[in-house]
């Protein structure tokens, strides 16, 4: 048996977030081989963590009603009130500067994730293991993994022990929330090699997601996978009748990604002349430049303005966590 642990990215996810996700997986396999998949050939096993970030807003904001009766304090105290709020500009972007720059939350996230994990391993001994993560979700997937040898964080588990047969990592963000040294995380045992808790690392990424840009995910080209086959960088350029190309669903619609993963997770199959034929079909059904021409010239219009809307919002927020942090925006 494979168990596949889904790592969710930004915003709110709440229990049974990945529904969609595994849902949509397994009517894949079941369309390419015409048989269900079983879960004693793989199993999908959800990971949350919101629940930290959501608990910290809520006591911040608890502070910022008790500091609203002193005037002299009321700037800060507006502030912390409004991190309760449910709207996305604080449930996504405020999940990503918790992550960054705030180690105590950083650390209780991998707590959580890693108990979750455990969980699952004490009841599969013999099972493989694999992590699909998306967004946020790989960067915490990336911390997880390279500290499991950490005592501090709840015991050590060596690779010898414990390891991942794949960490499937979509929309990586990991080397850009890796601050101030991006470089680092290449050189922690999530490396795939001998020793390594990585067997296979695979990195994908939206021609399109901004998200992913800066900073992208490439390793030293000189022998970071020891064998070259054990890494994996994956580019895809479709579009899905949606702007929101770095929607987790999204990138997994591409055959490009749901059949190769499938074959990584589940055994699935497919003569290499039968997959490139079901990639190219989609492809050519979706292409990029339609969703140029068509939907995404009219939202990079918008975006024209940083200054005004909801992009002001954004980046006042980043400046306000920035500036409570001691940095300077």
């Amino acid at each position: 048996m494979h168990v596949v642990f889904l790592v969710h990215g930004m915003g709110k996810h709440p229990t049974g977030w990945s529904e969609p996700i595994t849902t949509f997986l397994k009517e894949r396999y079941a369309t390419a081989t015409g048989k269900p998949l079983k879960e004693d050939v793989a199993q999908f096993v959800e990971i949350t963590y919101d629940d930290v970030f959501t608990g910290w807003l809520s006591r911040w904001a608890k502070a910022g009603d008790d500091l609203a009766a002193f005037p002299e304090v009321a700037s800060v105290a507006g502030f912390l009130r409004k991190l309760n709020q449910d709207d996305p500009l604080y449930t996504h972007l405020a999940d990503v500067v918790l992550l960054t720059l705030f180690p105590q939350i950083s650390r209780e996230v991998v707590t959580s994730v890693r108990t979750q994990m455990f969980n699952a391993f004490a009841g599969n001994r013999t099972a493989q293991f694999s992590v699909l993560a998306h967004s946020l979700g790989t960067s915490v997937a990336q911390r997880t993994v390279a500290t499991l040898n950490d005592e501090a964080l709840g015991g050590s588990y060596p690779p010898s022990l414990l390891s991942f047969a794949n960490l499937i990592m979509v929309a990586n963000v990991s080397r850009v929330l890796t601050l101030p040294h991006h470089n680092s995380l290449f050189e922690t045992l999530v490396r795939p090699s001998v020793g390594s808790y990585c067997a296979n690392y695979w990195s994908i990424h939206h021609a399109l997601d901004v998200i992913t840009m800066p900073w992208p995910f490439h390793p030293p080209p000189a022998g970071w996978a020891v064998d070259p086959a054990t890494y994996r960088d994956t580019e895809v350029k479709h579009y899905e009748n949606d702007p929101n190309v770095h929607d987790l669903l999204n990138y997994l619609k591409n055959p490009r990604i749901h059949l190769p993963l499938l074959a990584r997770v589940a055994g699935l199959r497919m003569p290499a002349p039968d997959l490139e034929a079901a990639i190219a079909t989609y492809e050519q059904g979706h292409q990029l430049n339609d969703l140029i021409r068509g939907q995404l010239e009219p939202s990079l219009k918008m975006a024209s303005g940083l200054d005004q809307g909801e992009l002001k919002d954004i980046l006042d927020l980043m400046k306000s966590f920035l500036g409570a942090c001691g940095v300077k925006p």
